[in-house]
């Protein structure tokens, strides 16, 4: 091995100061999600990792890049959650309440009874069906306007939106929901939506989304404590 490439290779074991912006907040994200996922703490997640917690938080505020053996210790955690997507899928389908689990395409890749019910859809017929049928107007930029903040990058942490929509099943009545969406991180390390839907009268409506401070109110990772 040359000079040089021993260099290298021994620069790998430490902190990698940060070079490439997207590099590192990619890795920040993945950190963060996972950790949140498993409901860990920094602690936690150093220990998994075998680094201190002073390491896990600069890699996840994106002032360094996980060195060599952090990044293949993360993708191997990462890669033990591939049977959560059952799971996952499986909490979405039973749940009580209207609970709807989609893609950043916006096509539903799980659904509870109920949010079936509310779209005259059988919830076992509603997958790989498009959620954008559904968004008009205000709606329709309500929503885009959640994906415009960052949501499928993992800069946000959750976001409430009040909505007028359409079922699914097609006709021309409008329904007042309450969407309070969170992103949740797939075993291909893409983020999906999990929505929690709640029917409104257009009183509610109004009410609600005075309080709400508007249509959608937004909640970024980057305000909630990183030790958390």
């Amino acid at each position: 091995m040359s000079a040089g490439r021993a260099r290298a290779a021994v620069a790998a074991i430490h902190d990698d100061h940060v070079t490439d912006g997207a590099s590192a907040r990619e890795w920040a994200n993945r950190l963060i999600w996972f950790r949140r996922f498993r409901g860990l703490k920094q602690l936690a997640l150093a220990q998994l990792l075998e680094v201190d917690q002073a390491t896990v938080s600069r890699w996840e505020r994106g002032q360094t890049v996980p060195h060599l053996r952090g990044r293949q210790r993360l993708h191997d955690l990462l890669r033990a959650t591939t049977g959560d997507d059952a799971l996952l899928k499986h909490a979405v389908a039973a749940a009580i309440g209207e609970v709807v689990l989609s893609s950043s395409e916006d096509v539903i890749i799980a659904a509870s009874r109920a949010y079936g019910a509310a779209n005259g859809i059988a919830a076992d017929e509603i997958a790989g069906k498009s959620m954008r049928p559904m968004f008009l107007g205000d709606s329709l930029r309500c929503w885009q306007a959640m994906h415009g903040h960052g949501f499928f990058n993992g800069d946000v942490a959750s976001a409430t939106a009040f909505l007028r929509v359409l079922r699914l099943s097609g006709g021309p009545e409008w329904r007042c929901v309450k969407a309070v969406c969170v992103p949740v991180r797939l075993s291909n390390g893409c983020l999906a939506v999990r929505g929690e839907w709640a029917g409104l009268t257009e009183g509610e409506f109004a009410t609600a989304c005075r309080q709400n401070g508007g249509p959608l109110r937004i909640v970024m990772a980057h305000d909630l404590g990183g030790g958390a």
